[in-house]
């Protein structure tokens, strides 16, 4: 027996041609899924401070438990999404670096202004501390 799945409609730049492209679009349209990343990671800091986290572990959480999905893109939940939000989670909260492990990955070798596109992409997403 075949499932069929319906067809989704793909608007993801590709991360093998592009992937400070396909990170930038998809903090820009899936902005949900790096918050929900970031509130179960923080989430089990609380319960288990001292336990390290995967960015792995906890995508698989967000695929498992909830109804978050990306938009635009040929997964519900992209895995190269992984080694961009531990990056991303980690220039937010850097106290964390010690419990958050992360891989060798594709971004670690990003030059200076690819970094800089990717941190004016996540700037929206910034947790906020102190007055407005």
């Amino acid at each position: 027996m075949t499932l069929k799945l319906p067809p989704r409609s793909v608007t993801a730049p590709s991360w093998d041609a592009d992937p400070v492209g396909w990170a930038e679009w998809y903090l820009r349209e899936n902005a949900h899924v790096y918050r929900e990343f970031r509130r179960l990671v923080l989430a089990s800091i609380e319960h288990h401070p001292s336990m390290p986290i995967s960015a792995d572990q906890v995508l698989h959480v967000i695929r498992w438990n909830s109804r978050v999905s990306a938009r635009g893109d040929l997964f519900a939940i992209n895995n190269n999404a992984s080694a961009l939000f531990a990056r991303l989670f980690l220039e937010e909260h850097p106290q964390h670096r010690a419990l958050f492990r992360t891989r060798r990955s594709a971004l670690d070798d990003l030059d200076a202004e690819s970094w800089r596109r990717l941190m004016v992409a996540f700037e929206p997403l910034r947790t906020r501390r102190g007055p407005a």
